[in-house]
């Protein structure tokens, strides 16, 4: 394997332990197939401190000065004594094996004695915890002692072997009041488990800030600062990426400490997709940041207690050949990311040498069976997939993406009047925020909706101000993304915004908002010049690589004529000038602060399931929200109901491929059914076509009929 990938991602490793370490066969097999690997446990702080050990006086500390770093402002008399054995023998077999290790972890909620964060490294449970400031001190004294005794190590002979440390490890999973949470406070504070006396940290953990300040600083000790990468390692990455980009910006806000992202990456063949899982890659990518795939496992039978029937040999059978499509086609989008990307994947760990050793070995989740002869075809794919992809992979076809002309008549609408547009004339469009939910939309030109599956929208723009939320339209209703991910930047920036980041939608995209989600004034706007806006079929991984010179913009759809009569037999126009409400005009109708309007049928239509095809001819203004229509008796209901209104296009409101919301002409063209209702009494008689508000108790404003038009529809 290492033959294959490091020369892909730099380093191929895998999880062990240092008894397999020890055993002749097991490194054999480690040497020949990997080139680095992470420790399970044996580096996790209740390692390097077993209770067991009683703390030694600082003064004795002190003296070994090979074991400890003590800072100046460390104030207690007392250090926890540390076992380094097992870390020492890991680094001399790694050294003389020719094998690199991931250092992990320094700062973790979980597997870290509770005493270190109590008074006197009190093993007492009543014993209190201390203060910020004085874990500060045990901190400093902590990560700067192990990083000193790795590279200190027999006069540094191991300076070379650890070649990334992770410095804190799932942060966004620390949510009980204990340990770290309990002397720093939490993430978020939930009541009646954690501590809600003071303000919850969010994406803007100091503490996590200072670990990797003083890991760095630690490092520079031996000029190793911009060598040796510092991680922040999390799971389940692809649901917090956008909390994850925001906190490492905050601990790189002030020098760049933090060099990346591990993702623990311990996936399902259901969960996440592919498509989710690359797009998580792309996103830190894009930020700069290293990406290191650093617990690799993948699960293909459901977990099971240990008294449940395993699954059946054709059952597995069938797992197996699932999961080898899976691990093939992730492997196959990593590494063209990775040459995409300018090599920021820089390292792959698999969680595990075979599934009868491995954690989750119930789930069936790593490339060897029973043993590590034992593969399957999950190992064959993986081998395989770097065969397949090209040395210059394809870029992405221009030919299923589309990009709008902002210059168009309905391609961007404000949604609210403190979302003010300017077309530029670059022909890019700035649109300045001044209300919290203050949002602008764009749509698809109606004759691109009905059969193209756009998934994604590729934005190119430049922000200042604050983060933008976003929303997808599709025939299935709107799906909003609250995360913030149009982030404000001075420079232009690129991204690519896909259904499949938090939901999948397989029906069709037809429409794009982008709103204000946090606070903004006229005082303190948010403001966004989009450069351009592109959707697009695919999934956007690699947005950068989308140019949009190359992206054409289709032709504007021709005007509805407003003064013509449909095409086809039949139509029988009705007659405006006895609407029953409305300023009377030349040949048209203003319809403004009006609730309904009635206009009579040529003849009364009769019957359960008779059907009316009605064309409504007219023009929307940019106030209003447009309206609804029915048949009805008098004023009552006699037919389904259609929207042709901002909160919903179709039948009762429900979606409709064929037409779409905007202001300026309109032409609807529908077949209403007499008696369409689930109520007991249906009215199956109709002498009236209604046109009323776009909700119940509202008013139709800016609304102007220029004709209507009907003709029977025959069964």
């Amino acid at each position: 394997m290492k033959d294959t990938y490091d020369n892909i991602f730099g380093k191929t490793g895998t999880c062990i332990n240092l008894v397999q370490l020890q055993d002749p066969e097991t490194l054999e097999y480690v040497k020949k197939h990997f080139s680095s690997f992470t420790l399970e446990n044996e580096m996790k702080p209740d390692y390097l401190m077993p209770g067991w050990l009683q703390p030694i006086s600082t003064e004795e500390a002190k003296k070994k000065t090979g074991d400890y770093v003590i800072p100046e402002s460390y104030k207690e008399t007392t250090v926890p004594q540390f076992n380094y054995d097992t870390v020492d023998k890991v680094l001399k077999i790694a050294k003389d094996n020719g094998l690199k290790i991931r250092y992990h972890v320094l700062v973790w909620h979980s597997q870290s004695p509770e005493w270190f964060f109590k008074v006197n490294y009190s093993q007492d449970e009543a014993a209190e915890y201390v203060s910020e400031e004085v874990m500060y001190e045990r901190m400093q004294m902590y990560i700067s002692s192990m990083i000193h005794h790795v590279y200190t190590l027999d006069n540094g002979a191991y300076k070379d072997v650890v070649y990334t440390w992770d410095v804190a490890n799932e942060y966004f999973s620390n949510t009980p009041d204990k340990n770290w949470a309990a002397v720093f406070g939490n993430r978020e504070n939930i009541e009646g488990e954690t501590s809600t006396d003071r303000p919850a940290l969010g994406t803007r953990p100091t503490y996590i800030k200072r670990a990797f300040e003083m890991a760095y600083d630690a490092l520079a000790e031996f000029g190793l600062q911009d060598k040796v990468p510092l991680f922040y390692n999390d799971f389940n990455t692809y649901f917090t990426k956008e909390k994850i980009i925001e906190m490492i910006h905050f601990i790189n806000e002030d020098r760049e400490v933090c060099s990346g992202v591990g993702m623990q990456s311990h996936l399902a063949l259901a969960n996440p997709t592919v498509d989710t899982y690359i797009n998580t890659v792309a996103a830190f990518v894009q930020e700069g940041f290293q990406v290191q795939i650093t617990e690799l496992d993948v699960g293909c039978t459901p977990n099971k207690d240990k008294d449940d029937p395993d699954p059946t040999e054709e059952e597995l059978a069938a797992a197996y050949q699932k999961q080898a499509e899976y691990v093939k086609e992730l492997t196959k989008q990593l590494i063209t990311l990775q040459k995409w990307s300018g090599n920021k994947i820089t390292g792959l760990t698999w969680w595990g040498l075979y599934d009868a050793i491995s954690w989750r070995k119930y789930e069936h989740v790593l490339m060897f069976d029973k043993d590590m002869n034992d593969a399957k075809p999950s190992y064959y794919a993986f081998m395989q997939a770097a065969k397949e992809v090209p040395e210059e992979p394809v870029k992405p076809s221009v030919s299923s993406a589309v990009k709008l002309d902002f210059n168009s008549q309905g391609a961007y609408e404000s949604e609210s009047n403190d979302a003010k547009c300017q077309l530029n004339e670059d022909g890019s469009l700035t649109v300045t925020f001044t209300a919290q939910y203050a949002a602008v939309r764009f749509d698809l030109p109606a004759s691109l909706k009905k059969d193209s599956p756009y998934k994604s929208v590729v934005l190119t723009y430049t922000s200042s101000g604050g983060n933008l939320g976003h929303s997808f339209y599709t025939e299935a209703g709107k799906k909003t993304n609250w995360g913030g991910e149009i982030k404000a930047s001075a420079d232009v920036k690129t991204c690519g915004l896909n259904t499949a980041n938090e939901y999948t939608v397989n029906d069709i995209l037809q429409g794009f908002q982008i709103f204000n989600g946090g606070e903004a004034s006229v005082e303190k706007p948010i403001t966004i010049t989009i450069k351009s806006l592109i959707f697009y079929e695919k999934t956007a991984y690699y947005p950068w690589e989308l140019n949009p010179d190359e992206v054409q913009t289709p032709a504007p759809e021709p005007e509805p004529d407003l003064d013509a009569a449909p095409e086809g037999e039949g139509w029988q126009a009705l007659p405006l000038d006895q609407m029953s409400g409305g300023t009377k005009e030349e040949g048209r109708v203003v319809l403004n602060d009006i609730e309904q309007v009635t206009v009579p049928l040529p003849k009364t239509v009769e019957g359960d399931g008779k059907k009316l095809e009605v064309v409504v001819k007219g023009t929307l203004g940019t106030g209003s929200q447009g309206l609804r229509m029915w048949l009805a008796n008098g004023t009552g209901t006699a037919s389904d109901q259609y929207y042709f209104t901002k909160t919903g296009v179709g039948f009762g409101g429900a979606g409709d491929p064929d037409v779409f919301f905007k202001t300026g002409a309109f032409e609807l063209q529908k077949v209403l059914t007499v008696g369409h209702t689930e109520k007991e009494e249906r009215v199956t008689t109709a002498n009236n076509l209604l046109l009323k508000a776009p909700v119940s108790g509202g008013k139709m404003q800016e609304v102007t009929i220029y004709g209507i038009y009907v003709r029977e529809v025959q069964e």
